[in-house]
């Protein structure tokens, strides 16, 4: 059987059942702890990533920062005294030191070298484009609205390579897409700007719809999961942060899909394609 994995960050259970996101729902639905990164004493993307799809926590990876500059600098930056400097991205660039994105490849394995017939797209620590990272960095600067627009582009912009991927790519047995929206609006707003959140979370629930819609255009037989790395959990600021539970659904109910933790992930997705 082929497989769908929707990874959508930051989609919480309490939110899922809140708004009934049918789509997201799947045949069955749970939760997981959220794997907790050493290096920032929380959930934190890049690194919850790399353990679901690589099965094992990435101690020493350098999987603490969306950028990589190197074993050896990545390593200086995390060091206690120097961790708290501002500004150690501009100083390195203006020394000619420019960042990469920060990855699990070369470092270990993944579902992805499990199965060869993958299509892998906007995945932390695997396949996302660093010039995302920096366009929502530049929008900051230019105030709420104006970065709350430009993660509705890059929403846009994901929604349409996914969809476009999925009707054109034709040899795939696992195909992963990675989403963002819940996550970027919710911390901005999760609580102020409600409106702004709720509408993430069904735009997120409409991909889901329309990504089942296309497979079943084609005549394909799949699994659809989806999963996220950590909840949103709103601040009394009105803003959010990362919260102590992911998310997993499976559609059809598949008995034995029951994940306890970050790490099964990939076991069970290999068992779906391989088994089914």
């Amino acid at each position: 059987m082929r497989l769908v994995v929707f990874m959508v960050d930051a989609l919480d259970v309490r939110d899922v059942k809140r708004l009934n996101l049918s789509n997201l729902m799947g045949a069955r639905y749970g939760t997981y702890p959220a794997v907790v990164s050493p290096t920032h004493g929380k959930p934190f993307t890049p690194y919850a990533w790399a353990t679901i799809i690589s099965g094992s926590e990435p101690r020493n990876a350098g999987l603490d920062s969306w950028w990589s500059w190197g074993r050896v600098l990545d390593k200086v930056r995390t060091l206690p005294i120097i961790k708290k400097i501002p500004g150690k991205r501009k100083i390195l660039e203006k020394l000619g030191v420019r960042p990469k994105l920060a990855t699990i490849r070369g470092r270990g394995t993944t579902i992805f070298d499990d199965i060869h017939d993958s299509v892998a797209l906007f995945i932390p620590s695997y396949s996302e484009p660093l010039w995302i990272r920096d366009s929502y960095i530049e929008a900051s600067k230019r105030g709420l609205r104006a970065y709350i627009e430009q993660v509705w582009r890059i929403h846009g912009f994901r929604r349409r390579c996914i969809l476009n991927a999925l009707k054109l790519c034709r040899r795939w047995r696992l195909f992963a897409a990675w989403v963002d929206v819940v996550d970027m609006i919710g911390h901005a707003c999760i609580a102020k700007h409600r409106i702004h959140y709720d509408l993430a979370l069904k735009a997120v629930d409409g991909l889901a719809r329309e990504m089942k819609e296309v497979l079943r255009s084609q005549g394909i037989e799949f699994a659809f999961a989806v999963v996220s790395d950590h909840g949103m959990e709103p601040q009394p600021d009105g803003t959010g942060d990362h919260s102590s539970l992911g998310f997993w659904s499976i559609e059809p109910n598949i008995p034995w899909y029951r994940p306890s933790r970050a790490t099964d992930f990939r076991y069970l997705w290999r068992r779906i394609v391989e088994e089914l």
